[in-house]
């Protein structure tokens, strides 16, 4: 009898113990008035990532939480990075957290047809990395040795840093992001360039220069194979390709931003003036998107050799200098 009682005890023990566990493990940790970000470094012990949570408000029952993560052997299964916590959790909540690994991500928009320059300063403004950074960083061994696997002749990131929206993680560290970029490229039209390449007797660099040209020229996906025609017809013909563009990104690389062009700013002396040189100029001067690229690729054919704009998002083109003064005529003035 007396053993019954024992065994009795011992169970409603056990169950009460159990019973305030779950309590435990359910309960709300600390209020949280703001938000509070801690940074989980790689590596860590179990021991240092309790205490950084404790330390921080997040835990008001250490010892439950210990006993949970050891008992489940998630202890084993965290992850590090930046993690926000806006609310308060319970012990549950915050191990769903650490185990899936929802870490602080930067959102980061790379529009169309922005150069190193302007994605530096997204970046930066993004707060991910200094500006200056940003510079030593695309210059990386890391980054070049991915950039290679495009082309082996390849020595700068201008041009293959494809514009997308980008998910980064909070700690990572920025030649990923920039390696990622070029990845996307590749993924998406490292093959098809690399067969285009022979078939126009141009190779990657300039084909992905003359994209670079055309997306700068024209914000009219449809138009955009006219404008590849116009720039190839010059090519064939030795004539400069005087792409306003070419003159604004050298102004950029002398550390000049212009918008509206003047004739003075036309004679700048660089490799990269299309005004001043003939050919395409010794590289990319933006990032061009996939129909700019398609449009580099695959040209329209055509005899026109000019192109002005009408004002309205689209261009005039025409195929004597005579049909294009006439254009500019009517639509410049």
């Amino acid at each position: 009898m007396r053993y019954k009682i024992i065994l009795i005890i011992l169970f409603l023990v056990i169950i009460t113990i159990c019973l305030y566990f779950d309590h435990c493990l359910k309960r709300k940790q600390f209020n949280i008035s703001q938000t509070i970000e801690i940074y989980i470094k790689p590596k860590s012990s179990f021991s240092e990532i309790i205490r950084q949570l404790e330390s921080q408000n997040l835990l008001s029952d250490p010892l439950i939480c210990k006993i949970y993560f050891v008992a489940t052997g998630k202890h084993k299964m965290i992850k590090a990075g930046y993690y926000r916590f806006d609310r308060s959790l319970n012990i549950l909540e915050i191990a769903d957290k650490l185990l899936k690994g929802e870490i602080v991500y930067y959102k980061i928009t790379f529009p169309e047809g922005s150069n190193i320059f302007e994605i530096g300063k997204i970046i930066e403004d993004a707060k991910v990395i200094g500006y200056e950074r940003f510079f030593q960083v695309i210059n990386s061994v890391d980054v070049l040795m991915e950039l290679k696997k495009i082309d082996n002749s390849l020595n700068s990131v201008e041009g293959y840093l494809f514009p997308e929206t980008y998910y980064f993680a909070k700690g990572e560290r920025l030649e990923e992001l920039i390696k990622m970029m070029i990845k996307e490229f590749n993924r998406r039209n490292g093959e098809l360039l690399r067969k285009r390449s022979v078939e126009l007797g141009f190779n990657i660099h300039q084909i992905v220069t003359m994209a670079s040209l055309i997306e700068k020229e024209s914000a009219n996906d449809e138009e955009k194979p006219l404008i590849a025609s116009v720039f190839y017809n010059r090519l064939k013909r030795n004539m400069m390709l005087q792409c306003d563009p070419t003159v604004i990104y050298s102004h950029y690389l002398s550390g000049n931003v212009i918008n509206i062009l003047t004739k003075d700013d036309l004679r700048i002396q660089s490799p990269y003036n299309t005004y001043q040189n003939i050919g395409l100029p010794p590289g990319p001067i933006c990032n061009p998107g996939e129909k700019s690229l398609n449009a580099a690729m695959y040209p329209a054919k055509t005899d026109y050799l000019y192109f002005v704009s009408m004002r309205n998002g689209s261009h005039y083109f025409s195929k004597s200098l005579q049909e294009h003064l006439k254009a500019k005529a009517i639509y410049l003035n």
